[in-house]
């Protein structure tokens, strides 16, 4: 009798174990389904068009293509001190490679930039300090100038001049900025239409004045560069 009740109770006790590990599995299922549910692929990137244009800036080199993630965007090959129009790419992380003129295998210069939405850039081929290539990319803006005014800028790109840095002024008239070291690009500044530019650096014997044939309403990237230490030359990109 007293065998049967232990027994019994034992089966009571086995039961109510199964019971409180079935709810706990169904209570565990419960919290994987809402744990799946809250789990969700991220939402992608947006991606959109921006525009760039390619300038050969590289005194040493010959007639050079520009690629975007591989493709050819270049119409035409880049002599020295050319420029494209702008083309259309992709935003996002793009990478930029400059090649000689119908070489496909070795590029000269690489370089990679996360790209804007509806953003207007410029990529710039150009010889770096330590005498190789560099491509290095800026942003252009597009805002209208004032009523009646022009925008320009400077890019100083003249490696022989190492550490020395670059000055311009309005001929005879303000001094725009000094001190702008190699690779480094000024700020905008409103001009009269038919300004023209004095280029200075210490050491320079040979700056031409740079007359860009400013007109109002548009907008100016002049670049400079030269054949030695002693030499500043200023080339004109027009904006829009």
């Amino acid at each position: 009798m007293v065998f049967d009740q232990a027994i019994i109770v034992l089966i009571q006790l086995l039961t109510s174990k199964i019971l409180v590990m079935k709810k706990s599995f169904f209570l565990g299922l419960g919290m994987l389904v809402l744990l799946s549910s809250c789990l969700k692929e991220p939402d992608p990137v947006p991606t959109g068009e921006a525009r760039v244009k390619f300038v050969n800036a590289s005194l040493t080199s010959g007639p050079q293509d520009f690629y975007v993630n591989g493709a050819l965007k270049s119409t035409t090959s880049l002599p020295y001190s050319a420029s494209s129009g702008y083309v259309t790419i992709t935003s996002g992380n793009n990478e930029f490679a400059v090649t000689d003129a119908g070489v496909t295998s070795t590029a000269n210069a690489i370089s990679s930039y996360g790209i804007d939405i509806s953003s207007n850039l410029t990529l710039f081929y150009f010889n770096n300090a330590t005498s190789g290539h560099s491509a290095g990319l800026i942003p252009d803006d597009m805002t209208a100038p004032d009523a009646g005014k022009a925008k320009v800028r400077f890019v100083h790109l003249n490696n022989f001049l190492g550490t020395t840095n670059l000055s311009a002024s309005i001929s005879g008239g303000a001094q725009l900025f000094t001190g702008l070291g190699f690779a480094v690009v000024s700020p905008y500044y409103s001009v009269d239409p038919g300004t023209k530019f004095t280029l200075a650096a210490a050491g320079v014997t040979n700056a031409p004045e740079v007359n860009s044939g400013i007109v109002a309403g548009k907008i100016y990237t002049i670049w400079v560069d030269g054949a030695a230490a002693t030499e500043l030359t200023g080339h004109t990109i027009i904006q829009n």
